[in-house]
């Protein structure tokens, strides 16, 4: 008997490059002629809509199939062990490292940057009243998280308002969207969202200041100051003077990836918050991420196998790491798959 495994070192994404092993465990000695492994990555789309028949209201369900990857390859390594055993294979645990480059048009794959552009938002007071406006923007390294992972920010801000910043709340956020299709019109959409992480930060009363209403008066009259603003926000982001860490990402976390329906879609944001005093809003912004699932490929020690096992896999050439195989799992509406021969 034979059983395959598949580990990949890091999450997928478009335009990347996968890396990962491909795990052969032989239970008992195993008569081969040779091991071919089929790698294909499939986009699979099902869709379901209500059919009027005259009596009655069937429920047609629409399939379609788009392939992405298709390679076949001969695992040489493994294959010169069964020729040298006279089509025997070894009872052992085989590995086959691979790469493969994929494609950057992987559909469902959303482009999340990791710069967000510094935005301007009014404070307001009781009964709406303006009470100025604050600038903000922030900078990760990575907008494309796995479980266990810490979200480091990095936070530029300039307060044109005559509220205080006490503090700065940031939170992961996960959004689910629930559609309800409504008999032939338009999907009415539901929107749910749970905080997973929060991170409070108390900032300094000079790093946000407060003016008053002279100050107000004349700046708004400026043309140039919105630009001025945008600017200090970028200093402030590449002097990395106010950073907010978030605690790991939770293990059980994940965009929808796994759903192959529009019904049901699971994203998640990072929501920054500036803290004001009470009776006054809170401005903020909102910076897109991605979380994958992933496992990291372990190693196995060549000093652990059979003498006569050690010797065969000694002799044989260095393996091809460049050879493109692998499954590509593209996010939302998508499922990939292996097939063994």
């Amino acid at each position: 008997m034979v059983a395959f495994k598949l580990l990949t070192a890091k999450p997928i994404v478009a335009g990347g490059t996968l890396n990962g092993k491909l795990i052969v465990e032989a239970k008992k000695d195993t008569k081969a002629k040779e091991l071919d492994v089929k790698f294909l990555g499939e986009e699979k789309i099902q869709i379901a809509h209500a059919v009027s028949t005259g009596e009655f209201v069937m429920e047609e369900t629409k399939k379609q199939t788009k392939q992405l990857i298709h390679e076949d390859v001969l695992m040489h390594d493994v294959n010169r062990i069964i020729n040298g055993n006279f089509g025997l294979l070894p009872a052992w645990t085989y590995e086959y490292a691979f790469q493969i480059p994929l494609p950057s048009e992987l559909p469902a794959i959303i482009v999340v940057p990791k710069i967000f552009r510094p935005d301007t938002q009014k404070v307001r007071g009781p009964l709406d009243v303006s009470k100025g406006e604050v600038t903000a923007g922030a900078h990760t390294d990575d907008t494309i998280l796995i479980p266990g992972q810490q979200i480091t920010l990095d936070l530029g801000i300039v307060n044109d308002s005559k509220a205080t910043i006490k503090e700065i709340t940031v939170t992961l956020v996960e959004r689910v969207d629930v559609a309800y299709p409504n008999f032939g019109n338009p999907k009415y959409t539901k929107e749910i969202t749970k905080d997973l992480t929060v991170s409070e930060v108390a900032v300094d009363d000079t790093y946000c200041a407060k003016k008053g209403s002279k100050e107000l008066k004349e700046e708004k009259k400026d043309p140039l100051k919105s630009e001025r603003n945008y600017q200090l926000v970028a200093e402030q982001l590449s002097s990395g003077n106010h950073l907010v860490t978030l605690p790991p990402v939770p293990e059980d976390a994940s965009d929808s990836y796994r759903y192959a329906s529009d019904l049901l879609k699971v994203s998640h944001e990072i929501d920054v918050r500036f803290q004001t005093k009470t009776f006054t809003s809170n401005p903020g912004f909102r910076l897109p991420v991605a979380i994958r699932r992933g496992r990291a490929a372990e190693s196995v020690d060549a000093s652990d196998l059979p003498v006569a096992l050690a010797e065969a896999i000694s002799d044989l050439d260095t393996i091809d790491e460049s050879v493109p195989t692998a499954i590509a799992t593209p996010i939302n509406s998508s499922k990939g798959g292996l097939e063994y021969r």
